[in-house]
C-alpha cells in the first residue's frame, strides 16, 4: 500500500512537470519569421575599368633648329650675294667721301668751299642710301626668316605625324624633359632631307618651295 501511494505521487508530479513545461513553451515569443521578398531587386550594372588615354608628348629646339637647318644658311647666302653689290657701292662711296673730306685742309679757300658744298649734299645722299639699302636689307631678312620659320614648322609636324607624336613643346614651354622625347634632331634630319631633294630638283631656290604638309 505504501510503495502504491509513493508511485501515484511520482506520476502526479511527472505529470504536473510536463504541463508546466508545455505552457512555459506556449506563452515564449515566438521569433518572427522572414518572408522573403516577393521584390526583385535591381541588379547594379558591373563596373568597366577605363583607362585613361596615353598622349605623346615630345620637346624640340626651335632656336636650334632656326640656327642649325641648311634653309638658313641658304638663306642667308642668297641674301650675301644678293645685296653685296650694293654694300661694296657704299664701302666705295663713304671712302670717296672720305678721301674728299681730307683734301678740303689744302685746298684754297674759294674752292674749298664749293668742295664743302658739293661734300655735303653728297654726305645726305650716301646716308639716304644707308637708310635705303639698311631697310631693304632688313625686310628681305624678314621675308626670308619667315620662310625659314615656315618650313622649320612644316618640318616638326611631319616629323611629329611620322612618330604619332600629339604634342610638341618648344624649349621654352617646359622646365625639364628626358632627351628621350627631344625631337629636334629627327627634325633637323628631315630639314637636311628636304633641302637635298629641293637642291637636286630643277627649282634653282629651295626656300621658294611650298612644302606640302603630311
Amino acid at each position: 500500500m505504501r510503495l502504491f501511494i509513493v508511485t501515484l505521487l511520482f506520476l502526479i508530479s511527472t505529470l504536473l512537470i510536463s504541463v508546466l513545461n508545455v505552457q512555459a513553451e506556449s506563452e515564449s515569443p515566438t521569433p518572427p519569421t522572414t518572408k522573403p521578398s516577393t521584390l526583385n531587386p535591381t541588379t547594379p550594372p558591373p563596373k568597366v575599368a577605363i583607362m585613361p588615354s596615353r598622349t605623346v608628348v615630345a620637346t624640340v629646339n626651335v632656336s636650334l633648329l632656326l640656327n642649325r637647318a641648311p634653309q638658313s644658311a641658304a638663306a642667308t647666302e642668297q641674301l650675301k650675294q644678293k645685296y653685296a653689290p650694293i654694300e661694296a657701292d657704299l664701302g666705295h662711296e663713304q671712302q670717296a667721301i672720305q678721301e674728299v673730306q681730307d683734301q678740303l685742309a689744302q685746298l684754297p679757300e674759294d674752292e674749298r668751299l664749293q668742295k664743302d658744298r658739293d661734300l655735303r649734299s653728297r654726305q645726305r645722299n650716301y646716308e639716304r642710301a644707308v637708310e635705303d639699302y639698311r631697310a631693304e636689307l632688313r625686310l628681305a631678312r624678314d621675308e626670308q626668316l619667315s620662310q625659314v620659320q615656315k618650313q622649320v614648322i612644316d618640318a616638326i609636324n611631319a616629323v611629329r605625324i611620322q612618330n604619332k607624336i600629339d604634342i610638341v613643346l618648344k624649349e621654352n614651354d617646359y622646365i625639364a624633359a628626358s632627351s628621350q622625347v627631344d625631337i629636334t634632331n629627327q627634325v633637323l634630319d628631315y630639314l637636311q632631307q628636304q633641302f637635298n631633294t629641293q637642291v637636286n630638283s630643277s627649282n634653282p631656290n629651295p626656300l621658294n618651295t611650298n612644302t606640302k604638309e603630311p
